[in-house]
């Protein structure tokens, strides 16, 4: 009797898991529809999953400091979403049609499998077939009048911030603040505080900061203490506050403010390395060397 029971419930379980699997196929679909990004190496890749089952990929080449520098063909294809009655497990199926010149993953009318691990409005996690997890992250796109995605995602890098550091107490050392981050702007076309500048030969659009949102971070990033910035954990916790004061300029587009690079230090000399490091990309123009004894500093 104890046998018959155990099979009874080992069957409604795995028939709840078969039906769970049919109900969130729908649910997957539509969590599915619009941009996603993921990112290997330098290149961005948007994958566009539309209504009608169409698919689209283009991938962005990042250069140095970040910038966007070539967009690649687009390769088209298909997606379905499907589930093993098995084990209820849920895979993402995307063929694509056309493939680009040169190397690539894509084969084309070869179907690629991924398991869905994990799915939000935000975030999802798939597993290809060799078994590699990767995350991919929201586009936030819009259309054009022909139908089309618009993948109006901006890297925007304001250039190198170099600040003191307030003092705590008296007697505490001079110190100096060094950052290098890069803004992520959805939908940057028509913000205030972005111009768009398009590049004639690549036909590749860079948007460069207002003036002020540079003040804003000079002066934010100057009222720090050594305290709110001694390790790398603490400076992506101010960034984060420097993101929340920022966004109402972007109408809330900012989606991420990542930190390239953070030098806090007591020596002028590092402080020196940091901005020669970028003047020929930024044309600063680097002071002469009036720098105290050299101190022990900290560098991320």
């Amino acid at each position: 009797m104890a046998r018959k029971f155990l099979l009874f419930a080992l069957t409604v379980f795995l028939l709840s898991i078969i039906n769970t699997a049919c109900n969130r196929a729908p649910e997957i679909d539509l969590l599915l529809i619009g941009s996603w990004r993921i990112k290997r190496a330098n290149i961005h890749a948007i994958h566009s999953f539309r209504q009608n089952k169409s698919w689209v990929e283009q991938e962005r080449v990042e250069g140095k400091f970040s910038r966007i520098v070539e967009t690649k063909e687009k390769v088209e294809g298909n997606w379905a979403v499907e589930h093993s009655k098995a084990d209820g497990k849920m895979f993402l199926i995307i063929t694509p049609s056309t493939i680009r010149d040169g190397k690539g993953p894509w084969v084309k009318d070869q179907a690629f499998r991924f398991e869905v691990l994990d799915i939000n409005k935000d975030k999802m996690i798939l597993k290809q077939e060799n078994d590699q997890v990767t995350t991919w992250t929201r586009v936030r796109s819009k259309q054009t009048e022909d139908g089309e995605i618009d993948l109006s995602i901006a890297l925007v890098n304001p250039g190198p911030i170099v600040v003191n550091l307030q003092m705590d107490r008296n007697h505490e050392k001079f110190r100096f603040l060094c950052l290098d981050m890069e803004l992520s702007v959805e939908d940057a076309e028509g913000l205030d505080y972005l111009s768009p500048e398009k590049n004639p030969d690549t036909e590749v659009i860079t948007y460069h900061l207002h003036p002020i949102i540079r003040d804003m971070a000079i002066s934010f990033f100057s009222a720090q203490t050594y305290k709110d910035t001694k390790s790398l954990d603490k400076v992506k916790d101010v960034v984060n506050q420097f993101k929340i004061v920022l966004n109402p300029y972007f109408e809330g587009r900012l989606t991420d403010v990542k930190v390239n690079k953070v030098v806090v230090t007591a020596n002028k000399e590092s402080v020196l390395e940091f901005e020669k490091l970028y003047a020929e990309q930024y044309g600063l123009t680097v002071p002469g060397d009036t720098a105290p004894a050299p101190v022990n500093d900290t560098a991320q």
